[in-house]
């Protein structure tokens, strides 16, 4: 996987002393994931990339995730589902 320094790095990089109350990973099966990419009409840099390379990154947001910094979520279902789970996530986190 990534190395979990460089990715925290880059983290802090882009946000800082600032912290969210929550973070969410959400978590998709590889299948899924690769139905909903050839589903678009045409993949960015980033989806156009191997699967090795997604790979690598699942594990370093697995990582993030392992040490409390993301808080894992399903995100099989439709758009709709999964933003009410998250939902409920925060809701939750800031009562």
């Amino acid at each position: 996987g990534l190395d979990p320094g460089r990715v925290r790095a880059a983290i802090d990089l882009a946000v800082g002393a600032v912290r969210p109350d929550v973070a969410v990973l959400l978590r998709l099966p590889s299948g899924e994931a690769q139905a909903r990419r050839q589903a678009r009409a045409a993949a960015d840099r980033i989806e156009a990339r191997d699967d090795a390379y997604r790979e690598r990154v699942r594990a370093g947001y697995e990582a993030l995730a392992v040490a409390g910094e993301l808080t894992p979520l399903d995100g099989v279902g439709d758009p709709e589902a999964v933003g009410e789970r998250v939902w409920a996530l925060v809701q939750a986190r800031l009562a």
